[in-house]
């Protein structure tokens, strides 16, 4: 059955969104969801969620409330999706112990696991049977969830070049391509991100805060995402005014911007708000006090070119430089910051590297 997917663009979004249709157009596909990208911990396939760290299936948003060993069972098919599996190799890998005639055990899971994911668990779309095989996880599955990476990785790339009127795209371009502007994680799933792009583990964090300013209020400062977690509430998707065990901050400029002083740079703005935080000076944008620890660790990134002027201040601060000399970091023991300056080349670079795999297995090239 085909199907037909339309996305909403905010004022000043063209560019995106005449990206987004001449990828499409240049590779043929007539299904495209671009929210559905996400780290390697969360899996996605449809309807399908499957929350690795925490072991927690959803479709359709719903709680599918698998049983461990049904989980176990379901990861072991969707994290190797095409590969077939019998009865035995399930009953040995999930089980962990010998396998003495107990296929009677696996079928009745895999029933079971159909009836709570498959839309008509009489005509599986995600758990297939092979008879007299075993079973497998539909590949064509994994194929839609890496060309999706496949063409965010593109418009990346696309967005950090120079355009044709000699100009390089503004901040927002970045922003709302890494996570939507103007939007918190109680407004959007928390999926529907691009995170990743800068390190897989930044997800399944408690709130998540798009370029609103502190307290909700017009002309406060507002870092450009603030991401919280506290492993007291982690399945709370609001403020519960426990204390945050991690606060994560990102600041990002520009492609190519060349201004910066040693007052005036993402680093000393990445550390300005840190210290508000820190003393206790700042609400989230519902209203509720951002709640931290001396334990509380922070992690501060700065996503920008590295350029002659940031250089300069780098030079002046004890910055360790990455190998490639596209990043730079540092850590404050006294105050748990750990701070680390990205450029848009490595996040590029690195999350090729992470994909490569993926997009081998599938046959999935750049089309840049």
């Amino acid at each position: 059955m085909g199907k037909m997917f339309a996305a909403a663009f905010n004022d000043g979004e063209e560019n995106i969104f005449d990206e987004l249709i001449s990828f499409i157009e240049k590779r043929g596909y007539n299904i495209f969801k671009l929210s559905n990208v996400f780290p390697i911990n969360y899996l996605k396939y449809d309807s399908l969620s499957i929350n690795v760290k925490y072991r927690t299936v959803e479709v359709d948003g719903k709680n599918a409330d698998l049983t461990n060993y049904e989980f176990e069972i379901l990861y072991l098919l969707a994290q190797n999706p095409g590969q077939v599996f019998s009865k035995e190799q399930i009953y040995s890998q999930v089980w962990q112990e010998p396998y003495f005639g107990a296929e009677d055990n696996v079928m009745s899971l895999i029933r079971r696991i159909r009836k709570k994911i498959e839309p008509n668990p009489a005509k599986p779309i995600y758990i297939l049977t092979l008879w007299g095989i075993g079973y497998k996880f539909n590949r064509a599955a994994l194929a839609e969830y890496v060309v999706h990476r496949r063409i965010i990785l593109d418009l990346f790339s696309k967005g950090i070049s120079i355009r044709d009127d000699g100009k390089f795209n503004l901040e927002e371009y970045m922003h709302n391509l890494i996570y939507p502007m103007r939007t918190t994680s109680d407004q959007i799933p928390y999926e529907n991100h691009n995170l990743w792009l800068i390190d897989e583990r930044l997800s399944f964090c408690q709130f998540i805060s798009s370029d609103k300013p502190f307290d909700n209020k017009f002309g406060e400062e507002r870092t450009d995402i603030l991401v919280l977690d506290s492993p007291v509430a982690i399945a709370e998707g609001k403020n519960s005014g426990v204390a945050y065990d991690t606060v994560i901050i990102f600041e990002l400029k520009r492609p190519m911007r060349d201004d910066y002083n040693m007052e005036r740079n993402p680093i000393t703005q990445l550390i300005d708000y840190a210290q508000k935080i820190m003393d206790g000076e700042v609400k989230d944008c519902n209203h509720r006090k951002i709640t931290v620890t001396n334990s509380t660790q922070f992690y501060l990134y700065a996503v920008c070119d590295i350029m002659p002027s940031l250089e300069r201040v780098l030079d002046r601060m004890p910055f360790t430089r990455t190998p490639d000399r596209l990043g730079a970091y540092f850590y404050n023991g006294t105050m748990h910051i750990y701070i680390e300056v990205i450029s848009y080349d490595k996040v590029r670079n690195d999350s090729e590297k992470r994909n490569k795999v993926l997009f081998d297995k599938l046959g999935i090239q750049s089309n840049i």
